[in-house]
């Protein structure tokens, strides 16, 4: 949140339109911070190389494809996110279901999981906030249909982040590394988080980043949760093995934090005392 000084604030009526306007300057700022496409660009041209196979999930994935085109050119791949929007030649847009997986969702989880299984060069992850939904597979011995509905009762259960992505990644082919294992190899990833400071890991659940399996817990948390978890998927959970060791190259481009320090800045050069609420970020 931010915040201002109130003892140094002047005691002065401000009418209503001043106010309207200083607010969407303030607005502009933020969101102007945090443009994934400019972003992207920057940070993927610090990085040159070759023709790359993109991977792009989540409500940014638009964006974030055309700041990658943009910084080396020659792409392809596959953008999954909720709404249509351009997206470079040579790069396949698919719509995916938010806020629960459903079957468009378990259908671009499963091209996915193809084009990286099926790549030999270089892969660029594109991820960003809404990924986990939009974007999945479910691991072997556990069907989409419950995939489905233990993410609605999560979201239902008012459940922690770091709740919903244990169990995420115990059910998933794809969180928690599952790409990453499926591509057999470090993917770089540049990732927009809708979390102020998150831990990259838990942006759309961490696709690209191996996490270390606790099943137990993850059955321990559905049961808090009050999920009722069929044999045949307690066993399946149960016996997912750990993924192979290895480097995640995630670069993390922008989050909250970056929005209300660009606020925080516009609003001091309108003369606003302001600043970022201690504890919040």
């Amino acid at each position: 949140m931010i915040g201002t000084h109130p003892s140094r604030c002047q005691n002065r009526p401000v009418d209503t339109q001043t106010r309207r306007e200083t607010l969407e300057t303030l607005f502009a700022a933020a969101l102007g911070s945090i443009e994934p496409e400019r972003l992207t660009k920057e940070a993927v041209s610090n990085h040159p190389g070759g023709p790359a196979t993109i991977i792009a999930i989540g409500k940014a994935a638009p964006a974030m494809s055309r700041g990658v085109s943009a910084a080396i050119g020659d792409v392809t791949g596959i953008c999954v996110t909720d709404h249509l929007e351009d997206v470079p030649s040579g790069v396949e847009i698919l719509i995916g279901d938010h806020p629960v997986p459903g079957p468009r969702s378990f259908d671009a989880g499963r091209r996915v999981l193809e084009a990286v299984t099926g790549s030999t060069g270089r892969v660029i992850a594109l991820i960003s906030g809404g990924g986990s939904a939009l974007c999945e597979h479910p691991a072997k011995g556990v069907s989409p249909e419950f995939l489905s509905d233990v993410s609605r009762l999560m979201l239902d259960s008012g459940a922690s982040i770091g709740e919903m992505n244990l169990v995420r990644r115990h059910l998933s082919a794809i969180k928690g590394g599952g790409l990453w294992a499926a591509a057999g190899r470090p993917i770089e990833t540049y990732a927009i988080s809708d979390v102020c400071g998150a831990d990259p890991s838990v942006i759309a659940s961490g696709p690209t980043i191996p996490i270390e399996r606790d099943p137990e817990a993850a059955l321990a948390a559905m049961a808090r949760m009050g999920i009722e978890v069929p044999a045949s998927v307690a066993r399946a959970i149960s016996r997912v093995q750990p993924l192979p060791g290895g480097e995640a190259a995630v670069t993390v481009i922008a989050d909250g934090r970056t929005a209300a320090n660009a606020m925080v800045d516009a609003a001091r050069v309108l003369g606003i005392v302001a600043e970022v609420t201690p504890g919040w970020l």
